[in-house]
């Protein structure tokens, strides 16, 4: 009989995945921070979207049981960050992921005797399309005012109205927005963790975009090229090579 793990968080690994290895992670944890000490209260929020990104969203739990474990931050905390992670992440790269990170965080909860902590989560409002169309196309001209692609915005909003209507509404409105509302990251913190997963993803120009809208929201230099050095240190050991991004002129 699969165990719980075979059946629900590595069924859709390739078949020479490499498993989890708590050396390297805490080398990332570790790379992440010395290049950029302000990153260190979100460090496994970032790893955690870097996985999700890289389709090993298997790692996750991982993520949280090594923090548990050594109790790096409060267990709350550690839960808080990861949901809000998948809150934010989801409709950019796949429910499919999302859904192995929210069945392996369940897992090491129940495991902790931790469950009841999924009801006390910082709740978002119900979705209204109105208002988080307006705030989500607020957050996407912040997001995207250094970041010369209006075309693109230009393209979806007269040719493809009704997905962009929604992107606005529910990725930046309600997803983004919403979740930095609830006060577990900063704004630029949200935008970091997002560009986090779409560079890990492979999805180079977007990752570009990105990386760079979370540069003019606040995040430094320093943060923008660790986030790089780590994605691609952690796609490479998933035997994964990405594409080079001009992360010299995205960072500076």
């Amino acid at each position: 009989m699969a165990t719980f793990e075979e059946k629900y968080l590595t069924a859709n690994n390739a078949p020479n995945a490499p498993r989890w290895d708590s050396e390297l992670f805490e080398g990332l944890r570790s790379q992440l921070v010395s290049a950029a000490p302000e990153l260190k209260p979100i460090e496994d929020a970032i790893l955690a979207a870097l996985c999700i990104g890289a389709h090993r969203a298997d790692l996750v739990p991982c993520i949280l049981e090594d923090s548990l474990r050594t109790g790096m931050c409060a267990t709350a905390d550690a839960f808080y960050k990861l949901e809000g992670v998948i809150m934010i992440v989801w409709p950019f790269v796949g429910i499919p992921w999302c859904v192995t990170a929210c069945l392996g965080v369940a897992e090491i909860l129940r495991r902790h005797d931790l469950l009841d902590l999924t009801t006390q989560t910082p709740r978002r409002p119900e979705i209204n399309g109105d208002d988080h169309g307006k705030a989500g196309e607020e957050l996407m001209e912040r997001t995207y005012q250094n970041v010369a692609n209006s075309e693109v915005r230009e393209i979806l909003r007269q040719h493809f109205s009704d997905f962009s209507s929604l992107t606005w509404a529910v990725c930046f409105g309600y997803s983004l927005g919403e979740t930095t509302r609830t006060g577990v990251f900063l704004e630029r913190e949200s935008q970091l963790i997002l560009a986090s997963a779409i560079t890990s993803s492979g999805a180079s120009r977007q990752a570009a975009s990105h990386l760079r809208a979370a540069r003019g929201l606040g995040n430094s230099s320093q943060a923008i090229r660790a986030v790089w050095n780590v994605a691609k240190k952690l796609c490479l050991w998933n035997n994964v090579h990405l594409a080079e991004i001009p992360i010299e002129d995205i960072a500076h």
